[in-house]
C-alpha cells in the first residue's frame, strides 16, 4: 500500500553528511543560505559574508513524494476540490490568501467588511476572523519566513496602506510610500527587500522595504497598472505583469529600485505571475484574451504566448513544487474554473465546484499538501492526486492507467483506501435517492414520505438542509441536467403533479406528469437534450426535454421498471426491472422505442449506472433471486451474471471516473452495506458505519466523494467516502 509522507513524517537528507533524517529534524544552515542540514553540520553564519542561496538537487527543503516518474514525464495531475465553506463573516470580500510555514497558518485578507478584514487557519478548514489595523480594502499580502513577518497592501487608505503582523492574529499599520492603489506584493530573502506594485500613481508605481515599516517609492519601468509581482530567487530577479500598456506588460528588476520594460508576448490583462523553480519557468495568466490566457518566459525577458485550457477570466495562478503543478483559478466558468498544467505550457481543464462567485487568489501549503482559494465570502481546499495517465481506446474505453493515489491535508502521512464515515441529515426521512450536480455544486435528494421536507441539499456531502418539495407526493428519483440548469424529481404518488423541477435544488416546482403512474427511475441523455422516467405499472415511458412537457411512451413490456441510466459512448438509454421472465432489460436510443433485452438472470434488479471508462453497464439487484446480484453488458444487450460481495439487497450504484470505481449500496448488512468494484466483476466489501441501510448513491468528482443516502430512523441518514481507494 503505498504511502505519502507529509509534515511531520517526511524526510529529508542533510546537504552536508548525506544522512536521512525527519525533515523537521533539519535546521537552515547559517553560513550557506537554503542549505538544510543536521545539527552536527550546522555552521554559524559569518557577520561579514552573505552568500547567494544555493539550489541543492541533493536536498529539497519540502520534498514531492517519490513518484515512479519526474514532474511532467507521463504523470496526470488533477485536483479535488473539496471543504467548500463560508468564511466567518459573510459581509467580507476576501482577495488574498497567504501561507505562512514558520506559524503553520493560512492568512486571508479583505478588501470590505466591518473590522475584521483578517482571518487565520491552521488548515483551510477552520477559520478565526481577526481585526485588522485599519478598514482599508486590502488586496495582497506576503510571509517574509526570514523576518518572521506578514506583510499587507491595501488600494485605499490615506498615509496607511500597509500593515504588518508577526502571527496572523495582532495587526499594526504601517506609512505607505504614497497613497497608490497597491496591488500585489513580493519578498526576496536574497536581498532582504520587500517590493510592491500599483496599478495607479506617476513615476512611482513601485515601492520597496527592508522590515515592512519603513517604505520608499521605486520609479516604475512604465505607468502602468501593475497587477502581481513575484521574486526568482534562482534568476534573483523581480518579475511584474501589467493589464494595461503596449507591448511593454512585463517589467523586471534585479535590486527592486531600477526597473526595465519588458515585450509581453501579447497585450492581454495579465492579472497574476508565478514562479517554478523546479522547471525555471514564470508563468503568468491573464483576465482576457481569446485562447491565449497564459504566458511563460524562462528568464523574466522573453515572453511565449500558451493556450489557457478555457477562455475564462482567470484571476491567479501558484505553483505547487510538491506536485510539480501550476494551478490556476478563474472569475468566471461553470464548472471548470481550475485548470491545472506541469510545464506552463501544456493546460488542463479541472472540475470544480460552482460557487457562484469568481475565484480570486490561491496559494500552496507544501505542509499540509493542499492549496487554499479564496473568493467572495468563502473558502475552499484542494486534494490533490497524482496517477499514470488515462489511456483510452478509438471507442473511448479505458485500457490502461488510472490508479489513483491522494495526498492529504492533515499534515500526517496518507495512505491509501477508501473509509466511509455518516453525516447528520436535517430530518429523519426514508431517503431514497440522491444526485449530484456539478453546475451547483450541489447534491440533492429526495424522499417518499414525510410532509414539508422530503428534499435536502449539501453543497459538501457533510452539512444538509432540508427544503419544501413542490408537493408532499412519494419522491423516489431525481436526475439533473447539466444543460437545462435542472433537477427533476419524479414520484409515485400525486394526481396530474408527479414531477417537480428545481434550477437551484431550494425552490422546487409542480409539474404535469405524463401520467399517474408509479415513476420510480429517471435519467438525463445529454446527446438527446432529454429526461426518460420509468414506471413499475402499466409498461409506459415518459420523456421530456424540458422537465416541463412530459410525452407518454410505451416500454418494451409490462415489467415493473425501476432504474434506467444513459451511455452516451451507445447513444442507448438501459432500463431494468424487477420481473418478468428473461426480459427484464431494456433499451432505447431515442427514449421513444424500447426494445426488450435478455437479462443475465430472473433477479429483483433494482439500480444501474454507466461506466465511460470501462465502457460498461452494471446493474445491481435485491438478494434471493437465481443469479448473481450483479450483472454487466458493454453494450446494453449482452449481459453477464457476476458474484456480489456479499448476498444483501443491493439498491443503487454509481461510478467514479476519477477513482475508477463502481460503488453500490444495500439496505441491509451490519457494517459492509456498500461494496466496490473497479472493473464490476470482482466486487469487495467496504466497511461501513454499523446497520446503515443505504438506499442510492452518487458521486461528486469537484468534492471527491460517494454519497449515499439511508432509509434508517436516525438523525445521520448519510454515508459518505473519505480518502482515495
Amino acid at each position: 500500500m503505498t504511502t505519502f509522507a507529509r509534515g511531520r513524517q517526511a524526510w529529508g537528507e542533510c546537504a552536508r553528511c548525506g544522512e536521512k533524517r525527519l525533515l523537521r529534524t533539519l535546521v537552515e544552515d547559517g553560513y550557506i543560505v537554503g542549505l538544510l542540514v543536521c545539527p552536527d553540520c550546522y555552521e554559524p553564519k559569518h557577520p561579514q559574508e552573505r552568500l547567494p542561496k544555493v539550489a541543492d538537487a541533493m536536498a529539497l527543503r519540502k520534498p514531492a513524494p517519490e513518484l515512479s516518474e519526474p514532474p511532467g514525464e507521463g504523470i496526470a495531475r488533477f485536483l479535488i476540490w473539496t471543504g467548500l465553506a463560508s468564511a466567518p463573516d459573510t459581509d467580507n470580500s476576501w482577495s488574498a490568501v497567504m501561507w505562512a510555514p514558520t506559524l503553520n497558518l493560512f492568512v486571508a485578507v479583505a478588501q470590505s467588511g466591518t473590522g475584521n478584514r483578517v482571518m487565520t487557519s491552521p488548515d483551510s478548514l477552520n477559520w478565526t476572523l481577526r481585526v485588522a489595523a485599519t478598514l482599508n480594502a486590502w488586496r495582497a499580502l506576503i510571509y517574509a519566513e526570514e523576518l518572521a513577518l506578514l506583510v499587507a497592501v491595501s488600494d485605499d487608505g490615506t498615509g496607511d496602506r500597509v500593515m504588518t503582523s508577526v502571527d496572523g492574529v495582532n495587526w499594526v499599520s504601517q506609512a505607505s510610500a504614497a497613497d497608490n492603489e497597491w496591488t500585489s506584493i513580493a519578498w526576496s530573502p536574497f536581498l532582504g527587500l520587500f517590493a510592491a506594485v500599483s496599478s495607479d500613481g506617476t513615476g512611482n508605481r513601485v515601492m520597496t522595504s527592508t522590515n515592512g515599516i519603513d517604505w520608499t517609492t521605486q520609479v516604475s519601468a512604465a505607468d502602468n497598472a501593475w497587477q502581481s509581482i513575484v521574486w526568482s530567487p534562482e534568476l534573483g530577479l523581480f518579475v511584474a505583469v501589467s493589464n494595461t500598456g503596449t507591448g511593454d506588460r512585463v517589467m523586471t528588476s534585479p535590486d527592486g529600485v531600477t526597473w526595465t520594460s519588458q515585450a509581453s508576448a501579447v497585450d492581454n490583462s495579465w492579472v497574476s505571475v508565478a514562479w517554478a523553480p523546479e522547471i525555471g519557468l514564470f508563468a503568468s495568466v491573464s483576465s482576457d484574451g481569446s485562447g491565449a490566457g497564459v504566458m511563460t518566459s524562462p528568464d523574466g525577458v522573453n515572453w511565449t504566448e500558451q493556450v489557457a485550457a478555457v477562455d475564462n477570466t482567470w484571476s491567479a495562478v501558484a505553483w505547487s513544487p510538491e506536485l510539480g503543478l501550476f494551478v490556476a483559478v478563474a472569475d468566471s466558468g461553470v464548472g471548470d474554473q481550475v485548470m491545472t498544467s506541469p510545464d506552463g505550457v501544456i493546460w488542463t481543464s479541472q472540475p470544480s465546484a460552482d460557487t457562484g462567485t469568481g475565484w480570486q487568489s490561491i496559494v500552496w501549503s507544501p505542509e499540509l499538501g493542499a492549496f487554499a482559494v479564496v473568493f467572495g465570502n468563502q473558502v475552499m481546499y484542494s486534494v490533490a492526486v497524482v496517477s499514470p495517465p488515462l489511456v483510452f481506446d478509438e471507442l473511448g474505453k479505458l485500457v490502461a492507467g488510472g490508479s489513483y493515489v491522494g495526498a492529504g491535508g492533515s499534515g500526517e502521512s496518507v495512505s491509501e483506501g477508501l473509509s466511509w464515515v455518516t453525516a447528520n441529515t436535517p430530518v429523519d426521512q426514508f431517503w431514497f435517492a440522491i444526485a449530484w450536480s456539478p453546475e451547483l455544486g450541489l447534491f440533492a435528494a429526495v424522499a417518499p414520505n414525510g410532509i414539508g421536507n422530503t428534499v435536502m441539499t449539501s453543497p459538501d456531502g457533510i452539512n444538509w438542509t432540508d427544503r419544501v418539495p413542490a408537493t408532499n407526493n412519494q419522491w423516489e428519483a431525481i436526475a439533473w441536467a447539466p444543460a437545462l440548469g435542472l433537477f427533476a424529481a419524479v414520484s409515485t404518488s400525486g394526481t396530474g403533479d408527479r414531477v417537480m423541477t428545481s434550477s437551484d435544488g431550494i425552490t422546487w416546482t409542480s409539474q404535469v406528469s405524463a401520467s399517474d403512474d408509479t415513476w420510480d427511475g429517471i435519467a438525463w441523455s445529454p446527446s438527446l437534450g432529454l429526461f426518460a422516467a420509468v414506471s413499475s405499472s402499466n409498461g409506459v415511458v415518459m420523456t421530456s426535454p424540458d422537465g416541463i412537457n412530459w410525452t407518454l411512451q410505451t416500454a418494451a413490456s409490462t415489467n415493473f421498471w425501476y432504474a434506467i441510466a444513459w451511455s452516451p459512448l451507445l447513444g442507448l438509454f438501459a432500463a431494468v426491472s424487477n420481473d418478468g421472465t428473461g426480459d427484464r432489460v431494456m433499451t432505447s436510443p431515442d427514449g421513444v422505442n424500447w426494445t426488450s433485452q435478455a437479462s443475465a438472470s430472473d433477479n429483483i434488479w433494482t439500480g444501474i449506472a454507466w461506466s465511460p471508462e470501462l465502457s460498461l453497464f452494471a446493474a445491481v439487484s435485491i438478494a434471493g433471486g437465481p443469479g448473481g446480484l450483479v450483472m454487466t453488458s458493454p453494450d446494453g444487450i449482452n449481459w453477464t451474471s457476476r458474484v456480489a460481495a456479499d448476498a444483501y439487497n443491493w439498491f443503487g450504484i454509481a461510478w467514479s471516473p476519477e477513482f475508477g470505481l463502481f460503488a453500490a449500496v444495500a439496505t441491509a448488512g451490519t457494517s459492509d452495506s456498500i461494496m466496490t468494484s473497479p472493473d464490476g466483476i470482482n466486487w469487495t466489501s467496504e466497511t461501513t458505519p454499523e446497520n446503515r441501510a443505504c438506499r442510492a448513491i452518487a458521486w461528486s468528482p469537484s468534492l471527491g466523494m460517494f454519497a449515499a443516502v439511508t432509509g434508517d430512523s436516525a438523525t445521520d441518514q448519510v454515508v459518505h467516502s473519505v480518502g482515495t481507494p
